[in-house]
């Protein structure tokens, strides 16, 4: 008889449901229990760098009222990215540096330089996401920066056909 062949008890044990893995919406684990304490890092970061991070920012967003639960998974891919990039540039130094010798005695880059190089990026990315620099706050706030030194101010319109005392040029349309 010609088909498909049946998968392993396993996973037919998960697709029916049946041990401790809870299928929701299509797969997928099941939710955390809440802690105890809202503002304890998830479980799982695991990088005592990453928990300190977590234990870092939290309190800052928490008091500008920039973070929701609904935030967790990107607060922690940002301190989980900070404590690669710990990790990472503890191994470099130890290493001896960012360029090191090859086995033909050829200089490159370390691997530990890489990895802390793509922990960079994507903390600087996540950063801006989270307003955890001063233009991304800015940003979040509402407000805009004038190139020509002037204090920042809300967006939208304060005069006559856009125009206000602060962009003399908001009049003009294309």
């Amino acid at each position: 008889m010609r088909g498909r062949k049946p998968g392993s008890p396993k996973v037919q044990d998960l697709a029916e449901g049946k041990q401790g893995l809870r299928l929701i919406d299509g797969g997928g684990a099941p939710p955390e229990p809440p802690a105890d304490d809202p503002n304890a890092p998830p479980a799982w970061l695991t990088s005592e760098d990453a928990r300190r991070c977590w234990r870092d920012v939290l309190p800052d967003l928490t008091l500008r009222k920039q973070y929701i639960a609904l935030f967790e998974r990107e607060l922690g891919r940002y301190c989980a990215a900070f404590g690669d990039y710990v990790e990472a540039r503890r191994k470099m130094d130890a290493a001896g540096g960012a360029v090191v010798k090859s086995k033909k005695n050829v200089d490159m880059l370390s691997q530990w330089w890489v990895v802390a190089n793509r922990a960079h990026e994507t903390m600087l990315k996540l950063a801006a996401d989270l307003g955890l620099n001063p233009v991304a706050q800015l940003r979040m706030a509402g407000l805009q920066l004038d190139l020509f030194n002037q204090p920042p101010r809300a967006t939208g319109t304060d005069g006559p056909g856009g125009a206000s005392p602060a962009n003399p040029f908001g009049a003009f349309r294309r």
